[in-house]
This record gives C-alpha cells, sequence and structure tokens, in this order.
C-alpha cells in the first residue's frame, strides 16, 4: 500500500520575465540581432548526457531553415561542464548547422540570460534525460511570452499544453527489461552515475522529423507565435507563479489524510529490485515504448545514405563517448541491412542477430530513431 501524494509544481517569479518592447529591441541590438532574424532559444545547462542531446534540435533546426529560407540564429545560454563537452557542441553544430548561426551565451549572469530571454523568438529543450524530471525553463519561457518546443517527456507533459503553449514533440524509449545491463554496470561501479545517466539517455529518441514541423510552422508564422505565447503566458501566471504554489502547500498540509489512497501494485517481480532498468524505473516518462509490432524504415529510403549518415553520426564526439553499450559498428551496419524496401517490424530486425545479442540490437533500435536514422511507420 502506498500513500497517494498531490502534484505540486515548481513555481516562478512570472514578474521577472516580463520585458517592455523597448527592452526587447535592445536586447536583439545588443546581440546584434537584424528584425528579420527568427531567434531560437535552447536555456540551461549544455550537457550532451546530462540534460538534452543537442544533435536532433541542431537536425531539424537546420532543416527548417532550408524550408523556410528564413535567417536564424540558435541561442545557446547556459553553461558548459568542461572544455571537451564545449568542443563536442562545437563540432557537432559545425557539421549539422552551416546555414543556422549559432552564438553561446553565459547562462550563468543573470544580465545575459535576461538578454536570451528578451531577445528571443521561439524557445526549444528537448530533454531526453531522466534527470529532466520538471523542467523549470519551459515554464520561465512562457513567462517571457514565448511559444516553446519540448520533447513530450516527463514533466514537460504536464506544463506545455500540445497546440495551445506551443509543441510537444514525439519521444520514444526502449522496452522495460531491456536496460537491466546498463543498471548492473552501475550497480558494480562500471560506469559511475554521470555515465549511467548518459549511456540511458544515449537510447532515448526524440522525434526529429516533428521538431522540424514545429520549428517550420512557428517560423513561417509570427501569429502563431504570439498566439502561442500569449497561452503560454497566462498559464504560466495562473498556475505556475510561487503566489499560486504556496496556497497549494497549505492545502495539502490541510487535507493530506483525505488525499491518501490504497495502490495495489500488479508489476512482474524484477530481477534485481535494488537497482531496476532505467527504462523500468521511468517507464511513465517517454511518449511511447518501442514494441516488437513497431515497423521501422530508413529516414531517406535509401541505404546508401543511411549507411554514410551513420558514419558520420556515430564518430562526433558527443555520440562516440556514450557508445561502450552499443553494438559493433558492424552490426549497427547490418541494421540497416535489415530494414526492407518499405519497412521491417522490430521483431524482424532483432530476429536476424544470434539471441545473445537480441536484446542489445533490440535496445540500439532507439538510438537509430534519436539520430533521425531510421523512423517508426504506423502499421
Amino acid at each position: 500500500v502506498l500513500p497517494q501524494m498531490p502534484v505540486i509544481p515548481l513555481g516562478i517569479h512570472s514578474q521577472d520575465f516580463n520585458f517592455a518592447p523597448e527592452g526587447k529591441v535592445a536586447a536583439r541590438k545588443a546581440l546584434g540581432l537584424e528584425d528579420d532574424t527568427i531567434a531560437i532559444l535552447f536555456m540551461g545547462r549544455l550537457s550532451f548526457h546530462a540534460k538534452a542531446h543537442p544533435l536532433p534540435m541542431y537536425q531539424a533546426l537546420e532543416e527548417a531553415s532550408q524550408i523556410t529560407k528564413q535567417k536564424i540564429v540558435l541561442l545557446l545560454c547556459g553553461w558548459y561542464a568542461n572544455k571537451s563537452i564545449e568542443d563536442a557542441f562545437n563540432a557537432a553544430a559545425k557539421e549539422f548547422l552551416p546555414h543556422v548561426r549559432v552564438l553561446t551565451l553565459n547562462g550563468i549572469d543573470k544580465t545575459t540570460r535576461n538578454v536570451a530571454w528578451a531577445s528571443a523568438d521561439i524557445f526549444c529543450s528537448l530533454a531526453d534525460n531522466f534527470q529532466e524530471s520538471f523542467g523549470l525553463t519551459p515554464i520561465e519561457a512562457m513567462a517571457a511570452g514565448l511559444p516553446v518546443i519540448v520533447s513530450d517527456w516527463d514533466g514537460y507533459k504536464e506544463t506545455v499544453r500540445q497546440n495551445i503553449d506551443g509543441f510537444r514533440v514525439s519521444t520514444t524509449m526502449p522496452e522495460p527489461h531491456l536496460g537491466q545491463h546498463i543498471a548492473k554496470r552501475y550497480a558494480f561501479e562500471i560506469d559511475n552515475y554521470d555515465l549511467y545517466s548518459g549511456i540511458s539517455s544515449n537510447f532515448v529518441a526524440v522525434d526529429v522529423a516533428e521538431t522540424c514541423q514545429a520549428f517550420v510552422s512557428l517560423i513561417n508564422s509570427k501569429e502563431l507565435r504570439q498566439k502561442m505565447g500569449t497561452a503560454g503566458q497566462k498559464r504560466a501566471q495562473e498556475v505556475y507563479d510561487w503566489s499560486k504554489i504556496i496556497p497549494a502547500y497549505g492545502r495539502l498540509w490541510q487535507d493530506l489524510d483525505t488525499l491518501r489512497k490504497q495502490h495495489n501494485s500488479t508489476a512482474k517481480a524484477n530481477p534485481w529490485p535494488a537497482h531496476l532498468s532505467p527504462y523500468k524505473s521511468y517507464t511513465a516518462y517517454p511518449t511511447r515504448t518501442l514494441k516488437a509490432e513497431h515497423s521501422l524504415a530508413l529516414v531517406d529510403n535509401d541505404l546508401y545514405s543511411a549507411k554514410a549518415s551513420l558514419t558520420k553520426v556515430y564518430h562526433l564526439p558527443m555520440v562516440h563517448a556514450l557508445s561502450p553499450t552499443l553494438p559493433t559498428f558492424a552490426e549497427l551496419t547490418q541494421i540497416l541491412e535489415c530494414i526492407g524496401p518499405n519497412s521491417t517490424q522490430v521483431k524482424d530486425i532483432v530476429g536476424r542477430f544470434p539471441q545473445r545479442r537480441q536484446n542489445l540490437i533490440w535496445l540500439s533500435l532507439t538510438w537509430f530513431l534519436k539520430f533521425n536514422l531510421l523512423k517508426i511507420v504506423q502499421a
């Protein structure tokens, strides 16, 4: 029997993000942004293994720039934990964002953060990490009157209303049993927690095509940006301002006994309850899990192009750094070769490999989705 507790979100001082029109003009001028330039903002830790892998955002934004023919600037307002992570971000941007200008801003400095908030036209955060359990920055973006593009992931599902405040992009995660070896590596201290988080998120995919379409819709329509920005700002003020959050704690303290309900778990026993597979512990986070019956197809329906893209993605520092639990490169290539002319079901792909490798092959299919090498085709 487990107690049932109401969910009380974190709060913000929404007035801190209310920027006057003249302040926005000054902020854009400070960053050298022209009137016809669309500024996309990511705010927060710049970490591919502990926050949000940037490559899906890069891929989607580059494609959107080619579709819309607009001048686009990506504002990365945050901080790097070390130089190697910064170099990895820069290398990926150079490779995958040739037509988008990238500005990196010091997110530790409050004044710089305010300039970023005031300058932006669209906010984007494609979190894919289990450490991102709530996420304040989308709420802050809404308070600033920005339309948001976020992953359909844990707390973001609750804070951002689809097609109202912005767009929530589909996410895909492996079946729960497929991550037990990742949990064991952490339990036996082969991997520290930092690497465990990175490896786990390496198999969480954010839909690149959906992200691109969201970018295109907002870039092409100032009216839609204003409509969603206004809706989000109202929601931030009415739901997430501290003036609304603190009374909720008061009601909790008064009514806690009546809010407790019994819960009978029907979950199957786990092989190691103290160290669950991350995909078991966080099974409610994503939009869906990749099932045996899902059908997968090559993104461009061209095997030669898919192999070339695999090579380019695999050898990126920010991708290769998280590869200790991937299949071999030969197996990754073989997976692409398993895809038929239209699509192939997951169970048929996995079935072509030796049984001792099948769980790892199945797990890696979401890695292919993550980096836009494969796509899910609805039956």
